[in-house]
Parts: structure tokens; sequence; C-alpha cells
């Protein structure tokens, strides 16, 4: 089943740009459809208010800084994790080898990307695998994450002290 279950996350293509990159959240939150664009986790469960990721890092790429399209609605978690990780260190080179990121927000990332019915993310390709071990988030966030029922396909909160444990 898909990372973000049911949702289909997109960037919008026809968007003014902006001096700041902060000024995009009201148009992230509704592209990314108020989940985290690396695990999938509603912000409706959290404690902590989500953040904007750059996904290629500012200090890699600084003429991306207020680009929409490098820009991912993020928990905090996610965000922290992922930091500033940027396995070729070149922010053109998006893999090195099989090292590399995939955006969450390209079709893509649900060909190397997959959650399991218990809730955990895995990689479903060499890239995937790589990817989640890179920068620890996905599986091990997962884990801590909401359970995902196959069977309606949509996330549900099985056991509250899980979205607590995933908000610390």
């Amino acid at each position: 089943m898909k990372v973000h279950g049911d949702k289909v996350i997109r960037r919008r293509t026809a968007i003014d740009k902006r001096t700041n990159y902060r000024k995009y959240l009201p148009e992230l939150r509704e592209d990314f459809q108020y989940i985290c664009g690396y695990c999938g986790k509603p912000e409706s469960i959290t404690k902590n208010a989500f953040e904007i990721d750059h996904f290629v890092p500012r200090k890699y790429d600084k003429s991306r800084e207020n680009d929409y399209t490098n820009l991912v609605y993020s928990c905090c978690v996610c965000n922290r994790k992922k930091s500033s990780k940027w396995p070729s260190e070149d922010g053109k080179i998006q893999f090195l080898d099989e090292k590399g990121f995939v955006d969450p927000a390209v079709e893509e990332y649900d060909k190397h990307m997959e959650r399991r019915e218990d809730g955990t993310i895995y990689g479903k390709t060499k890239k995937g695998t790589i990817y989640g071990r890179s920068i620890g988030v996905l599986v091990e966030t997962a884990k801590r994450s909401l359970a995902v029922h196959a069977a309606n396909g949509k996330k549900e909160v099985t056991q509250r002290k899980n979205a607590d444990a995933f908000s610390r």
C-alpha cells in the first residue's frame, strides 16, 4: 500500500514566486493534503507543528531556497532526521550510484517506497531501501506511527500512545 494511503501528493505547478519560502506554507499544506510528505503522518494527530523541508538542502543549492518545487511539508521528526543530508553533496545530482533521495511529491516515490499493514514503511527497490536507511526516517519513524488498515486503504489511529510517542 502507498506510504500516503489514498492521498496523492503533487505540488501545484502554477504558483507565484515568493522571496521567502515560509510564505508557501498554506499551499504546501494543501498540496501535501495535511500529511507529512516523508512518512504520511497527518498533522491532526501531532502536538508539534509541521515544518517546511528543503528536499535539496540549502547548503547544496542555495538557488533553490525559495523554489516551491524543492519544498516538502514535513513532520518535525522527519525534518530533523533528514536534516541537510544529501548523498551526492551536489544539489544538481539526485542519485550517486544507488544512493540518493526520492522526492515524496512525485509519482516515482511510490515505486520505491511502500507501507505495510502494520504501519512500517520500507524500500521496495534498492534505491528505496538505501534512501530509507540513509535518512533513518522512514522505517524507524513509521514503526512509531499509525497502523494502516489495508482493508479500506485509509489510515486509522489504532493506539493513541503510538501517536503520542511519534510526536515527542
